[in-house]
């Protein structure tokens, strides 16, 4: 059987397999979803070379070439200054306060007798849940994945969607622990510019945003010994699995554009994709135990900063912190190749199935 030919069925079986999940879901209400799907784009719809500076002959296939995922979708309801995100089915405080208070995760007292786990007093966790919007009264703290997951990286001023009319400057509070530091800290997003590069210690005052409803993303992945490809049965993505590669970001652009692993149709993964990839419960090798090819040192994403072209993000997989290092011809970080994921290809929107077939 062909490589391609192969490709094709493995990725019906993946399609078959989405909707597999997809029937057993089980939501309670509009604010309950697990994500079975594709990841969302990253908001970047331009294409920028080594030097920052704008492709537009399509011959750089990075993630403004590809626009892998799928099209965020954000309701603004004016009255009760809510914004619901229609893919996940979270609604998102949006009021005057989600730019303006900030708490403590852990009140001083309980920072300094080290108990870093009770939320107890005036903090984030009990802010969330005393906060009442309308009829509203089940908000809680979001988990530092659902934070991601609202992050635009096409925005240069403001990493979200327009949709939100009240962000401040500055670090938002997550629910989740940061491991390495035995619980004294817990990460944080960056939304001016969209990192996770941050955990906060747990007695700082930080902002809050909080959110409602049930969401988990889920973990569902498999290795195929042979191709040394690891399949995410929940998005479908294939990864690259098979040799530890250390380039500069535009060698790591075209290695995996050219990369034959059980055929082609491999990229370099975009922002959204890496950072999902990541397991923040772990420290040392973060990302999960399927994977039998990883270390604890950067990898590239496709995904150039929107504030300044001449940098780019990248994900440290020892704990997985974000960074934005210059596209440094002299700087070499690993590369893990991703194939898979609705893709737009010059102006057309393709599965990336089609894609492979087409080359």
């Amino acid at each position: 059987m062909s490589p391609k030919i192969a490709y094709l069925l493995s990725a019906f079986s993946v399609i078959l397999i989405s909707a597999e999940i997809e029937q057993d879901i089980s939501v309670e209400e509009s604010t309950s979803a697990t994500l079975a799907c594709s990841l969302k784009k990253t908001g970047q719809n331009k294409s920028y070379d080594m030097n920052g500076s704008e492709v537009t002959d399509f011959s750089f296939k990075d993630d403004g070439y590809y626009e892998a995922g799928i099209e965020g979708n954000y309701t603004r309801d004016d009255v009760r200054e809510v914004v619901t995100d229609e893919i996940t089915g979270l609604m998102w405080q949006d009021n005057e306060e989600a730019a303006t208070v900030t708490k403590q995760w852990v009140t001083q007292a309980n920072y300094d007798d080290g108990n870093y786990s009770d939320t107890t007093g005036d903090t984030a966790t009990t802010y969330c849940e005393n906060l009442v919007i309308d009829l509203y009264d089940d908000w809680r703290l979001p988990t530092i994945t659902e934070l991601m997951y609202i992050l635009d990286y096409g925005n240069a001023t403001n990493a979200l969607d327009p949709a939100f009319a009240h962000t401040a400057q500055g670090l938002y509070w997550s629910s989740s622990d940061a491991v390495a530091t035995e619980g004294s800290a817990a990460w944080t997003i960056d939304f001016p510019l969209g990192s996770s590069s941050y955990w906060a210690s747990k007695n700082e005052l930080r902002h809050i945003r909080c959110v409602r409803g049930s969401f988990s993303r889920g973990k569902n992945y498999t290795r195929d010994v042979e191709t040394q490809i690891v399949t995410d049965r929940i998005t479908g993505l294939e990864w690259q699995d098979n040799d530890v590669v250390a380039k500069n970001w535009e060698w790591a652009v075209k290695y995996c554009d050219a990369l034959d692993l059980n055929g082609t149709g491999w990229r370099l993964p975009n922002m959204n994709e890496l950072n999902f990839l990541v397991d923040r419960e772990k420290c040392n090798t973060a990302i999960d135990d399927v994977f039998t090819v990883a270390n604890n040192y950067p990898y590239w994403a496709s995904t150039t900063v929107a504030s300044d072209h001449n940098k780019i993000w990248a994900v440290n997989f020892r704990c997985g912190k974000t960074f934005t290092p210059d596209k440094n011809e002299n700087t070499f970080y690993n590369v893990r190749c991703v194939r898979g994921g609705e893709t737009v290809h010059k102006g057309l929107v393709l599965p990336s199935v089609m894609m492979y077939l087409l080359q």
